[in-house]
């Protein structure tokens, strides 16, 4: 383990974590990231961002990171704030990296209370081989004492199965509906391209991935990148999805969301977008001519034109019947 400003040392991929008040949690996340493959471990840096001082979250990361001495690890801080910011704490920890990385180099994130599996750091560098960020499977750790998300996790689960039937995408065929901090794997170039980490004090983590997906590069959601972390930490919807369940938070923590056919019939609208950009043929029906098609990097650039009425606040055990009631497919 090194805090100095001089590290020479020059690695393929950085896992970056952003830090505050997190003594109880920090050793069992290092203990975690040494049980990655030793070869890969052997070409990554660990570089924790304390978000201010925290004497006792760095006296603990220290004594966690002398027991795994193969382990390169970085330990850097910025001043504290009035009130928590991961992202400036994220983005700080993923800037402090990208000197360290060949050109090629691959940035990877997750939180301190996440525990990813043993191949997790594998699975994410095998999943960027056709991706330019991939979103990990996050599971929660205490799923028995929050039952009351699992109906809502089953409507995600299903709409998004609905999803990619009604507008696949390539290079993301098996997708799932996280898109959290907790498992964020992405190239330094895609990084760059979006001007690093957004600065936002929470939702950094998911306004990185849409900052990604509207630059026109490949985001994959894997199920083979799994991570279980605490319910605080649980990844968020993917857009679309996260407006299913957005009936205000009030409505979403009372077990209501959107109509699922309101969502499927914008996913098919939405679809039929992405059909008409990747044949840059236009389409009239949704006001998309041929210069909004050359001006678009990329279909969702153009989701906008599918229009459509939110569906209303819905309770999610009428929402999951109407899924599991049989009726037509709808048409890709």
């Amino acid at each position: 383990m090194d805090d100095s400003a001089q590290i020479s040392i020059t690695c393929d991929s950085a896992i970056c974590v952003p830090l505050r008040d997190e003594r109880r949690n920090i050793a069992g996340l290092i203990r975690a990231i040494a049980r990655q493959d030793r070869a890969m471990l052997a070409r990554t840096m660990l570089l924790l961002c304390l978000d201010g001082d925290c004497p006792a979250t760095r006296a603990a990361a220290a004594t966690a990171l002398a027991d795994v001495p193969w382990l390169a690890a970085r330990i850097v801080a910025i001043s504290r704030l009035s009130s928590p910011d991961a992202g400036r704490a994220r983005g700080a920890a993923m800037d402090a990296a990208l000197p360290l990385l060949t050109p090629d180099g691959v940035l990877l994130t997750t939180d301190a209370d996440t525990r990813p599996d043993a191949d997790w750091l594998a699975t994410s560098l095998a999943a960027l081989r056709s991706s330019d960020l991939v979103c990990g499977r996050i599971r929660r750790r205490d799923a028995a004492r929050d039952a009351w998300r699992r109906p809502i996790e089953t409507y995600l689960d299903q709409l998004t199965a609905a999803r990619a039937r009604i507008d696949p995408i390539a290079h993301d065929p098996d997708p799932h509906w996280n898109e959290g901090g907790a498992s964020i794997a992405l190239t330094t170039a895609a990084y760059r391209a979006v001007g690093g980490m957004p600065m936002l004090a929470s939702g950094e983590d998911r306004a990185l991935v849409d900052a990604v997906r509207r630059r026109g590069l490949r985001v994959r959601h894997d199920p083979a990148v799994r991570v279980a972390t605490s319910s605080r930490a649980t990844g968020r919807a993917t857009g679309g999805l996260a407006d299913a369940i957005r009936a205000g938070r009030a409505g979403a923590d009372a077990g209501l969301v959107e109509h699922p056919a309101a969502v499927l019939a914008r996913f098919a609208r939405e679809g039929a977008i992405r059909r008409a950009w990747t044949a840059r043929r236009p389409l009239p029906a949704y006001g998309i001519d041929e210069a909004a098609l050359a001006s678009a990097a990329c279909a969702e650039a153009l989701f906008h034109h599918a229009g459509g009425e939110r569906g209303g606040p819905t309770p999610i055990a009428l929402a999951l019947d109407w899924l599991q009631a049989p009726r037509p497919a709808v048409a890709a």
